[in-house]
């Protein structure tokens, strides 16, 4: 419980991504969130011990959760559970193994997020437009 409060009122806070939403939108948003993680990825994330509900993987998840909105909100102009499934499919072969190799603390959670999140820009290079919105 501790670790969701440290990862998601950042998020929620006046200045966080996910501020300008109500708390049903936001419910919302990090259920098709981790929906689309069990669609795109259930090996992983059906495992007894699966690191996307360790706090490792939890915090990674979350620091690049904007990033991953505002890329699948661009694409394909919402954020559905089929919107999010498509922006993960881009990365289905990415290895979450690894993640378990990081250890624990904050920077292995910020080098984790790190990896995913250049995995999904490096996946908008490969031929998708990306265009940002303000």
């Amino acid at each position: 419980m501790t670790n969701f409060v440290r990862k998601v009122a950042p998020l929620i806070r006046r200045d966080g991504r996910l501020y300008v939403f109500n708390d049903d939108d936001r419910k919302t948003l990090l259920g098709n969130y981790y929906r689309a993680l069990a669609q795109v990825f259930p090996t992983e994330y059906s495992k007894q011990n699966s690191i996307f509900f360790k706090t490792l993987g939890f915090g990674a998840l979350m620091n690049v959760l904007p990033t991953f909105l505002d890329m699948t909100v661009n694409q394909y102009g919402g954020f559905t559970v089929a919107d999010a499934i498509s922006t993960f499919k881009r990365v289905r072969d990415f290895d979450f193994g690894l993640w378990v190799e990081r250890g624990t603390g904050t920077q292995a959670e910020n080098s984790a997020s790190e990896d995913l999140r250049t995995a999904l820009v490096d996946s908008l290079e490969e031929g998708q437009t990306f265009i940002k919105l303000r």
